[in-house]
Order: C-alpha cells, then sequence, then structure tokens
C-alpha cells in the first residue's frame, strides 16, 4: 500500500463544501423550476392553439349562416312583385330589390348609402309639396305607416308615378331599431281607372240632374 500516493490522490479530490452544495443545489432547483416553467407554458399554448382554431370554426360557421341568411333574403327579395328598400337608422339606403330600381330609376350600387330622400322622391300630387320622408315617420312612431293616398314618386328619368308605400321598422334581437323597410307600388294605372270611374259617376249624376231640371222645365 502506497500511502504517499493515496494521500497525493486524496490532495487533488476537489474538497465540497457546504456553500458549494448550496449553491448547486439551488442552481438544480432553478433548472426544475425551468422546466416545470417550459412544461406549462407548452401547455398553455397548446390550449390557446386549441381554443383560437376552436373560436376560428366558430365564426366561419356563423359566418357561412350569415351568407346563406343573406342569399335567402335575396332571393326573398327578388321574388316579390313590389319595390322594396331597406334603409338605416340613419334614412341611408342600405339594400333595393329590382323592382325598386326599375321604379325609380336607381340601381342598388349607385344608391347604397345615398339618403332615402334623393333615391325615392316623393310629393304630393296636389301641392307638389315634399312628403314626409317616411323613414322618419317609422322612427318616430315605432309602428308601420303608410304614404298619403295622393303621393307622387318622382323618378330618375323623368317619370312620375302613383305609389302606394308601407314602411316597417327592422328590430333587433333586443327590440332596439336599426333600421327601416320600405315597400311600394305603382298603382299610376289603378289611379287612372278609379279617376276615369270617378268622372263617369260624376258625368251620370249630372246627367240625372240634368233630367231632372228638363223635367221640371217641362212641366
Amino acid at each position: 500500500f502506497d500511502e504517499a500516493g493515496y494521500l497525493e490522490a486524496l490532495d487533488e479530490v476537489p474538497v465540497i463544501t457546504h456553500e458549494k452544495l448550496s449553491s448547486v443545489t439551488t442552481f438544480l432547483g432553478e433548472m426544475a423550476l425551468m422546466i416545470t416553467e417550459l412544461g406549462y407554458s407548452r401547455l398553455a399554448a397548446k390550449d390557446d392553439a386549441e381554443r383560437l382554431e376552436h373560436e376560428v370554426a366558430i365564426r366561419r360557421r356563423a359566418e357561412q349562416s350569415l351568407a346563406e341568411e343573406r342569399e335567402q333574403l335575396l332571393v326573398t327579395l327578388r321574388s316579390i312583385g313590389d319595390g322594396v328598400i331597406t334603409t338605416d337608422t340613419e334614412g341611408r339606403v342600405v339594400l333595393m330589390n329590382k323592382v325598386a330600381e326599375q321604379l325609380t330609376g336607381w340601381s342598388q350600387s349607385e344608391s347604397a348609402g345615398r339618403p332615402l330622400s334623393e333615391v325615392l322622391p316623393i310629393v304630393d300630387e296636389v301641392t307638389r309639396e315634399p312628403c314626409e320622408n317616411p323613414v322618419d315617420a317609422v322612427l318616430r312612431s315605432g309602428h308601420v305607416v303608410g304614404l298619403p293616398q295622393q303621393t307622387l314618386l318622382l323618378c330618375r328619368d323623368g317619370r312620375e308615378l302613383n305609389i302606394a308605400d308601407s314602411g316597417a321598422a327592422i328590430r333587433d334581437q333586443k327590440s332596439d331599431i336599426i333600421g327601416v323597410v320600405l315597400v311600394f307600388r305603382d298603382v299610376t294605372e289603378q289611379r287612372k281607372a278609379e279617376t276615369a270611374l270617378q268622372n263617369a259617376q260624376k258625368l251620370q249624376s249630372l246627367g240625372v240632374l240634368a233630367g231632372g231640371i228638363a223635367h221640371d222645365f217641362n212641366n
């Protein structure tokens, strides 16, 4: 046994003091904490990614459903034989169907965002004074409103049409008014027929009156 060599070897072995042991323990603890936090971070990131993917899927389904409902609404509007115009609460045109385009002379793309009074100018047939904006009437009352009977639509191409109109509020799920829908039709021919009938009745009554007067003269 080489005692001198053994002692020399012992001198070369590093001495682990309490301070060094404490430092190593602290380092290992910090490493463990970092690894744990990294694991939690990865789990949180995975959860966030899955949550984001789920939210994106929900939004896509909602957008698809909204697009389908809008297309169904447009198909319905195209099939209606009356003119239909929707506006926002400021009275600006949002949507028109084909019949409304034909009656007013404005296209959907041209009318979008314009005041209703510009796209649907209406006046009293007798006085030629502008009629009240039906959007204002609906917003004020909150109920279905109609135009006076003697209402003329001044079309963009210069035509003047007698129209009948009804307006109603568009409400959201909270029953708050978010817009107005107007439905109107051309009643010019109907008014002409009514006028002709009234004139015929007037002529008939005049004939009866004349006959009565003549009978009195004969007597």
